[in-house]
């Protein structure tokens, strides 16, 4: 994967002298995301202290997908060999899922356990930067791009959300956890375009650990990210 972006990246340089045109576009996409790793968990626990009404989510990094969406800004480069390269900066809320089945209350002299079912999210704000490079199959009236390259996430804010139920009542999920402050994903991407309007899907494979710096247990989480939108050129 290295070694192919760092091609695309000097055949962009290469290529730029003669470059034809300079597209800008809009778009949005709606996201599934979800951890992988040694910590992530499919299923967490909850707990409370005994005299504390906030509610603690064990493990809110999700092995199970969620929904999220995004909204970006695009210039491509467009060379006269058909090779493009260009970046996105945009906005992305990224959500994934843990379920939930037990809820624990600590108190000073005793513990008291309660069978729960019930889902957490994590939910995440980047503001999205991503570079890429690649190669267009067919004219700009109809084509078809194939692009490789990185995203760099600068995380806005995080938070926990959700609801549960145990011990015959529901209670809500709300949390401020701390998470990394920049994620870095190598993506890969199609994008279909007809004259002014298109499409594109992509994956992007986390490649920074939510658990480094961690001591004990499973120190491994990374977030991917698939992706699904449309777009609009404006030039």
């Amino acid at each position: 994967m290295k070694k192919l972006l760092l091609l695309l990246i000097v055949s962009g340089i290469c290529f730029d002298a003669v470059a034809q045109s300079t597209e800008v576009a809009v778009g949005l996409s709606t996201t599934l995301s979800h951890f992988s790793g040694a910590s992530a968990n499919s299923h967490t626990f909850v707990s409370q202290e005994m005299m504390n009404s906030s509610v603690h989510v064990n493990n809110s990094l999700g092995s199970r997908p969620a929904w999220g969406y995004g909204f970006s800004g695009t210039i491509k480069r467009v060379g006269k060999r058909h090779f493009i390269y260009g970046a996105d900066l945009g906005y992305e809320r990224l959500r994934s899922a843990v379920h939930i089945d037990r809820f624990t209350i600590y108190g000073d002299f005793s513990t008291v356990g309660y069978d729960a079912t019930g889902t957490a999210f994590l939910e995440s704000d980047f503001l999205l930067l991503h570079p890429f490079a690649g190669y267009r199959f067919g004219r700009k009236s109809v084509s078809l791009d194939l692009t490789a390259g990185i995203d760099f996430g600068f995380r806005l804010k995080a938070k926990e959300s959700g609801h549960f139920h145990a011990n015959g009542g529901e209670q809500p999920i709300s949390g401020d956890p701390s998470t990394v402050r920049t994620d870095i994903r190598p993506r890969l991407q199609l994008a279909f375009s007809y004259r002014r309007a298109g499409i594109n899907a992509g994956y992007s494979i986390g490649i920074k650990n939510y658990r480094e710096g961690w001591l004990g247990g499973a120190t491994e989480a990374y977030l991917n990210v698939v992706r699904a939108g449309i777009f609009y050129r404006l030039r």
